[in-house]
């Protein structure tokens, strides 16, 4: 789990500044869950099932925290209800 936050914060700071989504998505063809970024409305994971986004486009958080794009991504963590996220998973399968 430490490895996969890990990966997913990087991934929102290398998006800091910029625009798109963090995504947690399930690959119905790999059965596994990976991080992935979509960038300006157009990239994203093939059928993949979103299970958490992070909003990391400048009007999310420049308001309440300017470019501190690290403490917002710490809130957006803080914040999350994962019994919500966990229920998203039920009836996916899992190699």
């Amino acid at each position: 789990v430490e490895a996969w936050e890990h990966d997913f914060k990087l991934t929102g700071q290398s998006l800091s500044g910029g625009s798109g989504w963090v995504i947690l998505a399930y690959s119905p063809r790999d059965k596994k869950l990976l991080n992935v970024w979509s960038s300006d409305h157009q990239v994203s994971l093939a059928a993949g099932v979103p299970i958490l986004v992070m909003d990391m486009y400048e009007h999310a958080y420049q308001m309440d925290y300017g470019a501190n794009a690290n403490s917002y991504i710490d809130a957006f963590f803080s914040n999350i209800d994962w019994q919500r996220v966990d229920n998203r998973t039920n009836n996916l399968k899992f190699s």
